[in-house]
Formats: structure tokens, C-alpha cells, sequence
């Protein structure tokens, strides 16, 4: 399973190599219709010490999940945006984690 940043060096490979596969692919992965489609992710939020932490890079030992990697998030897009974040401006400007910035562009209606 990918991790967050695997992801968005997944989907900035598509965009940049669009031959007839790699845009089917993207379209099934970004493309809004119902139902409603989602990707599974190497990604896991908790609050620690009132602080949002991901954990990521899970392996499984002894009957458990348990991650390699665990980091505090800072500087990440911490609210809703309408009509949405622009999906360029994210890929492009990504936190470490792979998070939309903080100050990432709305994109435009359609």
C-alpha cells in the first residue's frame, strides 16, 4: 500500500506521462461521480498530546499493524475548501507527508 507522499508521486507520474492508460487511471482516481470511490492509503491520524500525528509505513508482526514511522504534522491544510483544493497546486507544493499546504489554491468552479 502506498504512503501519502507515494501517492502524490503516483499521481504527478500520471499527469506527466498521460498516454491512454495513465489517463484511464487517473480519471478512475479523480474523477467526481457516485458512487463515490476512494483509495486506501498507508495512513493513520491520531491526536497525541493535542498534537495531529500520522503514522505510516505499517508492518505486520505478532497479530498487529504497528508503523515504522510516526510524525507531528505542521504547516498542512487544516480546514474545508469550496469548491476544493487545486489538484496541481497540492501535487506541486505537497507538505513532506503529502498533504495539501496550508495555503493551498482553490480551484476553479466547473
Amino acid at each position: 500500500m502506498l504512503t501519502l507522499p507515494e501517492f502524490v508521486e503516483f499521481l504527478k507520474y500520471l499527469k506527466e506521462n498521460p498516454d491512454k492508460r495513465n489517463k484511464k487511471i487517473l480519471e478512475d482516481i479523480i474523477a467526481v461521480r457516485k458512487p463515490w470511490r476512494a483509495e486506501w492509503i498507508d495512513a493513520d491520524f491520531k491526536v497525541i498530546k493535542k498534537k495531529l500525528h500520522m503514522h505510516y509505513s505499517h508492518e505486520y508482526g505478532k497479530g498487529k499493524l504497528k508503523p515504522k514511522y510516526t510524525e507531528e504534522l505542521k504547516d498542512y491544510l487544516k480546514e474545508n475548501k469550496t469548491p476544493g483544493i487545486d489538484l496541481d497546486y497540492w501535487l506541486q507544493h505537497a507538505t513532506p507527508l503529502g498533504l495539501p499546504p496550508k495555503n493551498c489554491l482553490l480551484r476553479t468552479a466547473s
